[in-house]
């Protein structure tokens, strides 16, 4: 059986306030303290393009660039869609993670990889999805990076 569009927006929006609603409980609150990128010491960047499209991937190789050419000695790392790794295989970045959405394996890989970006100790997370996607937001704020952004 298929679910009217309708239904199936609202279902949606739903959710994605109750999970909004849970991870402001469960995170810790941030004081909002301004960045100034120059002034800071940033050696762990965590870029993060959670879309599962090639195109939407390709449009995260600018931040790449520009934050290479910031902070040429950080390490930079990434997160995005399997099918984007390859093409980000000749960028300037020094760890690729890929995240799944396919069930059940994506069950056991979130929570794997969020203990590996914990273990890290990011000094930046930015989401560079810009879009109503929630699971680069989820990833950057689970990260525990010391500065995190929503692009």
């Amino acid at each position: 059986m298929i679910l009217p569009k309708i239904f199936r927006y609202s279902l949606n929006q739903e959710l994605r306030r109750a999970v909004t609603r849970m991870m402001r409980w469960v995170t810790t609150e941030s004081n909002e303290e301004p960045l100034d990128l120059h002034k800071e010491q940033l050696n762990k960047i965590l870029l993060v393009r959670a879309t599962f499209r090639m195109g939407h991937s390709i449009l995260a190789i600018p931040a790449i660039w520009l934050f290479r050419k910031n902070f040429p000695q950080a390490r930079i790392d990434f997160v995005g869609a399997p099918v984007s790794a390859k093409l980000f295989g000749n960028l300037p970045i020094d760890q690729y993670f890929s995240v799944t959405r396919r069930y059940p394996g994506s069950a056991w890989d979130y929570p794997l990889l969020l203990r590996q970006l914990r273990s890290v100790g990011y000094d930046i997370a930015v989401d560079l999805s810009c879009s109503q996607s929630a699971m680069g937001s989820f990833i950057v704020g689970f990260s525990r990076a010391r500065f995190r952004s929503r692009s």
